[in-house]
């Protein structure tokens, strides 16, 4: 997801024609939509008193948009499946630091979310010069949707070995 936030613009500017300006606005709505949606996934993962089923969710939203990147270039497919990636991350950042919290509760949970924002911040780095590579080694955007796609659903089986702590669990220590 990372991918959209550094790359969209590009992606507007070189295959869509937008201004920079248009590009701009457009990248900025998936941060608006992750704003609106964190608060909605949050509110889901308390009602499931779950994380995983909700990170579950939020991978594959994330694949689906990636997949629309790929298949079309329609420019309001493009940018619904934008929005959709906002809410994506929404559906994974927060809740995955909640569930590091939790699942660290009585054990280091402030080193553990610490670590897990730190790794999350680096891979979001590395997607730039890894991104931008593929782009320009192949001359084409379906080489960084592709990659991110496969990242996308590279993370799901890591999502089935998640042992989460019940909420019950949890608030006993």
């Amino acid at each position: 997801t990372g991918a959209v936030i550094g790359w969209f613009p590009t992606y507007l500017r070189n295959d869509f024609g937008y201004s920079a300006v248009q590009a701009g606005f457009m990248s900025a709505m998936v941060s608006a939509a992750l704003a609106v949606f964190s608060p909605v996934a949050g509110t889901i993962s308390d009602r499931l008193a779950a994380r995983t089923p909700v990170l579950l969710c939020g991978s594959l939203m994330s694949g689906i948009c990636f997949t629309l990147f790929l298949l079309t270039k329609n420019p309001h497919l493009v940018l619904g499946a934008a929005l959709l990636v906002g809410a994506s991350m929404a559906f994974t950042i927060p809740v995955l630091m909640i569930l590091v919290g939790e699942r660290f509760v009585t054990s280091g949970a402030g080193l553990a979310v610490s670590m897990a924002g730190t790794a999350g911040q680096i891979s979001s780095s590395l997607s730039g010069p890894i991104f931008g590579y593929a782009l320009q080694a192949t001359g084409t955007f379906n080489a960084v949707w592709g990659l991110a796609l496969l990242c996308a659903f590279g993370r799901i089986p890591f999502l089935f070995w998640t042992r989460e702590r019940k909420f019950h669990d949890a608030n006993k220590e």
